[in-house]
């Protein structure tokens, strides 16, 4: 999914990634807001994941929002993915 001529995103670097599979999955100006969706969710999530990682007085709760919202950020890459 990296567009030719483009430099390939370090393999851990999850942002860039999600955001290159939002533009192969939901190209053009008609799913604009489809992307901005996808890629908002998933810098969201990873925020949110990086803060519990590094927490230290996050409380169960957190720990399932965290699981939650990346249920969701999965899901939404999954239905909009081709096939």
């Amino acid at each position: 999914m990296v567009p030719q001529g483009a430099t390939r995103p370090q393999s851990g670097n999850f942002i860039e990634w999600s955001d290159l599979i939002a533009n192969a999955i939901a190209s053009g100006s008609s799913a604009e807001r489809i992307r901005g969706h996808l890629k908002s969710i998933a810098e969201s999530t990873w925020h949110l994941v990086q803060w519990l990682t590094h927490s230290s007085n996050a409380v169960r709760f957190d720990g399932r929002m965290a699981v939650d919202a990346t249920e969701a950020t999965i899901t939404a890459f999954a239905r909009r993915s081709p096939g």
